[in-house]
């Protein structure tokens, strides 16, 4: 990464009083954030090509009372490189450095797809569950088209805008300094070769869940999605696919929002979480798995 985009991030998460630290997980050095202290752990995994300052927003409103943690996934933000296929492995070998016996966990996008598998296969450790217009649930493979051809062109300002107007909702609503930064994060990703962790085998994590997986969860489940999300969009496949393999779970809509409705509907977002972890656990059986 350039000095340039170093001081351009630097910048952004200076607006936040996030505590910030690296844990060595799976062999990958990897960069958090985190806020509060004490009750049930809340755990945010960020969607693909970004990373987990766009949840800083969401993590010190939500700090009070909690420990809030936003990591850097591995090869993307300040995190090392990690072959994709180890995922899983180091999600799960972070929970255990940080000591998270039990946590609340939120996944945004290829996050969510990533939070349905650690989900599935640890439910004594996931107390609620929080997907964020995730991957994995019907659609098959996100719709990145237009970002793809723009991503071919020589700058990234192009990749940039269009990135902007396929992402937001209402791009009007796009401050200068999120602009900025989205503007960071895009060059970032191109300068840094991000894409290669994505061409050798990153695209797997955006594929629908198995739905043994699904089947498998049994822990309360909030579903978020914005009413004008064009990445993932939720397509009536999506709405049987999450009829089908997880009725249990709640559905909130942000009606004028894109793909991203913790930074776009921010304060919405926000209550609409608060609420789901702090209110009583309802008690639910645990289904055998199909």
């Amino acid at each position: 990464m350039s000095i340039r985009n170093l001081q351009a991030r630097e910048e952004y998460v200076a607006h936040f009083p996030a505590g910030r630290r690296s844990v060595m997980a799976a062999g990958c050095n990897t960069h958090i954030y985190e806020a509060g202290e004490g009750g049930v752990p809340l755990v945010f995994l960020h969607g693909g090509i970004v990373e987990a300052a766009t949840w800083l927003q969401n993590v010190i409103p939500l700090a009070h009372g909690r420990t809030v943690i936003a990591p850097d996934l591995p090869a993307h933000g300040l995190s090392d490189y990690l072959p994709p296929a180890k995922l899983l492995v180091w999600f799960e070998s972070l929970v255990d450095k940080l000591g998270l016996d039990r946590f609340d966990l939120c996944g945004h996008s290829t996050g969510g797809g990533l939070a349905v598998r650690y989900a599935a296969a640890h439910p004594e450790r996931v107390r609620r569950l929080i997907l964020c217009a995730p991957t994995s649930l019907g659609l098959v493979f996100p719709r990145f088209g237009p970002l793809l051809w723009a991503g071919s062109l020589p700058s990234p300002a192009p990749f940039t805008d269009l990135m902007i107007e396929h992402v937001w909702g209402d791009p009007g609503r796009l401050s200068p300094e999120l602009r900025k930064y989205f503007c960071l994060f895009m060059e970032d990703m191109i300068d840094s070769g991000r894409w290669w962790w994505y061409l050798s085998g990153g695209w797997r994590w955006m594929l629908d869940a198995q739905p043994r997986d699904l089947t498998a969860i049994s822990v309360p489940t909030l579903l978020l999605w914005g009413g004008r999300d064009r990445i993932v969009p939720r397509t009536p496949r999506i709405q049987q696919f999450i009829a089908r393999h997880l009725p249990q779970a709640r559905l909130h809509v942000f009606e004028t929002s894109g793909h991203m409705p913790q930074l776009e509907c921010e304060e919405e977002f926000n209550a609409v979480v608060k609420r789901f972890v702090s209110h009583p656990i309802e008690r639910r059986s645990v289904r055998a798995p199909a």
